[in-house]
């Protein structure tokens, strides 16, 4: 039988572009279910707070570490034979989370998400550019994290919902091994390859393609723009990653509100990195600078970070407002990809961005875990004390971005 030809664009793309997003949903919302569930999971396992920020930790640095691997297996390999064995790993993982029954289970559990996740954001960017040109690379690795943040803040109303009306965290979790079948199914059927794209059968995995994948990471790492683009973006995401995943819902109870009141808080901080980076790189087109968009969404970030960790309210919707412009000016982390994607050859682009995800990630892996070895209490000012270090990094990731060069004059 003939094979039907591929062709970028059309319908057939935003199907297989809509399949790779959903299973980055699926892998990020076991990641941002973590803030919903782990209250009640820590009391049941018996956990400190302390083991609880280490359990969500463990999860960034094998994702952050199995990041600077999958981009390269993903310039090297068909997405048709990646994406299947990555989603069977998060479900693999998405078992074990919901029936952990102590630290060490836990752990176990989050490293087979990592492992598995790893290949999705990358991966949905990726596969955003084999099918709809490189050319659209940074617009579409937005509509990525757009698509995404979204399918987060909906998951967030779904964990809240479920728990308000009495699910267990691990029938929260349940629901979500359910969920994973069905894009195990979908990505099985589905997910291909253009035909047009480049050969990548002919790898093997020897000790040549590991050679060769480290030439290639090091060989993306040398180029000054990616280092200081990911360390910066690193921080920026690192830290609203950090607010997402575990400390937002920690802090806004602190500050007076009910559980459920900061579980829906937290997940509006999806909505807002949903909204920035689906304008983001059109407005560094506009100001014609990547280094200055940046900086300024950078310098907002700390600002608004810093008014949520002193704020003295009572109102949800104030706290929502300024949560949501947290989120948003979040967003310039995106421009990381946009660079990386503009200052390497395009056989390079998956492992420039898996570099720059990777590095994200190990970021964020820190703050999560700093913060939980240094607060040494509940009350509000025990967060405050604890949290007043991130605007801090907030406003020296924004000045760090003058010492990449400008790449908006190379974009493709």
């Amino acid at each position: 039988m003939k094979k039907k030809k591929s062709t970028l664009g059309g319908s057939r793309a935003w199907v297989i572009w809509f399949i790779a997003n959903l299973i980055v949903v699926f892998g990020f919302n076991l990641q941002t279910g973590y803030a919903f569930v782990n209250n009640s999971m820590g009391i049941e396992l018996n956990l400190t707070l302390a083991q609880i920020a280490f359990a969500g930790s463990v999860y960034t640095w094998v994702f952050a570490i199995s990041q600077f691997f999958s981009g390269s297996i993903l310039d090297a390999f068909s997405v048709r034979k990646i994406f299947p064995l990555s989603v069977l790993l998060v479900l693999i993982g998405a078992y074990l989370f919901a029936n952990a029954s102590s630290l060490q289970s836990l752990v176990f559990a989050q490293i087979f998400l990592a492992l598995g996740a790893s290949f999705g954001f990358v991966g949905a960017g990726f596969i955003g550019g084999l099918w709809f040109g490189f050319s659209k690379f940074g617009i579409m690795f937005g509509l990525t994290q757009t698509f995404v943040s979204l399918g987060s803040f909906v998951g967030g109303v779904i964990f809240s919902n479920l728990i308000e009306n009495g699910a267990s965290w691990s029938e929260v979790l349940d629901y979500m091994v359910y969920f994973g079948i069905v894009v195990l199914i979908l990505t099985l059927l589905f997910i291909e390859d253009p035909i047009n794209s480049k050969d990548r059968e002919h790898k093997k995995i020897n000790k040549k393609f590991f050679i060769d994948i480290l030439k290639s990471i090091v060989k993306v790492a040398k180029k000054r723009s990616i280092i200081v683009s990911a360390c910066s973006g690193g921080i920026t995401f690192g830290i609203f990653l950090a607010m997402a995943v575990l400390w937002a819902p920690k802090l806004i109870m602190a500050h007076g509100f009910s559980e459920i009141d900061a579980g829906m808080l937290t997940s509006w901080l999806w909505v807002g990195l949903a909204t920035g980076a689906l304008f983001v790189n059109t407005i560094s087109n506009k100001l014609k600078s990547r280094r200055f968009t940046m900086m300024l969404f950078g310098f907002i970030q700390a600002i608004s970070l810093t008014i949520i960790i002193y704020i003295n309210t009572e109102s949800t919707i104030l706290m929502g407002a300024i949560m949501f412009l947290f989120a948003v000016s979040s967003s310039g982390h995106m421009l990381a990809f946009t660079v990386g994607g503009e200052v390497v050859k395009l056989k390079f682009i998956a492992t420039s961005s898996a570099v720059i995800n990777g590095t994200m990630y190990l970021f964020g892996g820190f703050v999560i875990w700093f913060l939980g070895e240094f607060l040494h209490g509940n009350t509000l000012n025990h967060f405050q004390d604890a949290l007043i270090s991130m605007p801090i990094l907030l406003v020296i990731a924004s000045l760090m971005v003058y010492l990449m060069k400008e790449s908006f004059t190379k974009s493709r």
